[in-house]
């Protein structure tokens, strides 16, 4: 049985230990082609196939007549386990209870690490998301960005990392809900803020179970009306 590993597949990895070893960020530069080529000693063709390895990793990104830069988010797939696929009611239900799995704790967490700066970014999205809703405008993007902004401020990488991608299908449950839960999202997340700005661990976690528990009832008792014939 071979083991080796494909040199393409050893040449990105080289790659990735460039990037660690030189500390870069998203949007830094990469070498050109031709210096890679010649600091890893391979062919262009298998540079290029090393390079298509690691954007469908969303590694790196290539940007025509640019260059080759660090992605945003590295190495995190916009939606990594195919939610876009799944059947729209289970995904929805599903993705609230991972939610209720994993949210309250986090907004616990970041009520006691929170930074007066931190703290003011999650105030000034809460008034953002309150402010989209008060104009009928789309705010799915928003809100999940409050959301991200309290997973950030846990100081856990894991998390921030897992988070967004939990998020990716907000903008479906909102669809479901045809919107019917505005209000109680801007209740649920203003109780969420003060509570994080009072250091209150308790109260950001009960608000964010009450605000996820809400939406996943609504959901419950939409699909049992459906189930049992009412509109």
């Amino acid at each position: 049985m071979n083991n080796k590993i494909p040199l393409a597949q050893s040449v990105a990895e080289n790659i990735v230990d460039i990037i660690k070893r030189k500390n870069m960020k998203a949007g830094d530069k990469l070498p050109s082609e031709s210096e890679l080529t010649e600091l890893l000693n391979v062919s262009r063709s298998t540079l290029r196939e090393a390079l298509k390895i690691l954007t469908s990793r969303n590694i790196l990104v290539t940007r025509q007549g640019s260059g080759i830069f660090v992605s945003k988010n590295t190495g995190i797939v916009n939606d990594p386990f195919g939610l876009e696929f799944l059947g729209s009611e289970k995904l929805i239900l599903d993705m609230f209870d991972t939610r209720l799995i994993l949210e309250p704790e986090i907004a616990a967490i970041a009520a006691i690490n929170a930074s007066k700066e931190d703290i003011e970014k999650i105030k000034k999205q809460c008034d953002e998301v309150e402010k989209a809703i008060n104009e009928n405008v789309t705010y799915a993007d928003k809100d999940a960005l409050f959301h991200k902004l309290i997973s950030e401020t846990s100081g856990n990488t894991i998390i921030n990392h897992i988070i967004p991608i939990v998020h990716n299908s907000i903008q479906k449950s909102i669809d479901y809900t045809n919107n019917s839960l505005i209000q109680n999202t801007v209740y649920y997340h203003r109780k969420i803020t003060e509570a994080i700005q009072n250091r209150d661990s308790l109260g950001a976690k009960y608000a964010m179970i009450c605000h996820i528990g809400a939406n996943r009832q609504y959901i419950i008792d939409r699909i049992r009306c459906k189930n049992n014939g009412v509109k």
